[in-house]
């Protein structure tokens, strides 16, 4: 890889925020983070640029990392006991967030209830700060497609928020 200090500083915050967020364990995330690099690395030589792009493939990798992170674990279940330190003030779409920060616990709790496809363009975009074309790349979903489905998301977090106060 040519430029592989430039490739870590692009990769490294939205693969931890995301396995972060999945376990809120930070050694186990660290520890993740650290596997997807080791693996990038060593099968960098095989990855075609012909037949996919590096943001699906990397991604690929870090749902492969996670998986097999659980199966070592007994495939123990997420740990859902603090999701405070999750911002989804800083996301991109900051403008839509209508959540203050010391809300951020009600909005997970919410989301955790949702089907895994919605919580993972959830994490991708406000844990990971993902844009909708390289969600759309990740997911195989046009940007379109995301587009509506985060809308739906949104929509669906806050119906959820407000039926609570």
């Amino acid at each position: 890889m040519e430029n592989w200090d430039r490739f870590f500083n692009e990769f490294y915050p939205a693969i931890y925020r995301y396995t972060h967020s999945r376990l809120r364990d930070r050694e186990a995330a660290e520890d993740i983070t650290q596997e997807v690099f080791l693996k990038i690395a060593k099968n960098y030589g095989q990855y075609d640029k012909d037949r996919g792009n590096l943001h699906a493939w990397v991604w690929q990798i870090v749902r492969n990392a996670y998986t097999d992170f659980l199966r070592s674990r007994g495939r123990k279940k997420e740990n859902t006991e603090s999701y405070l330190d999750v911002d989804l003030d800083a996301s991109p779409t900051r403008e839509h967030n209508i959540y203050a920060s010391d809300d951020i616990e009600r909005i997970m709790k919410i989301v955790e209830n949702f089907p895994e496809d919605d919580q993972e363009l959830f994490r991708l975009r406000f844990i990971s700060e993902f844009s909708y074309p390289e969600i759309a790349e990740v997911t195989g979903r046009t940007v379109n497609a995301v587009g509506v489905a985060l809308h739906r998301i949104r929509e669906r977090i806050k119906n959820a928020y407000d039926r609570k106060n």
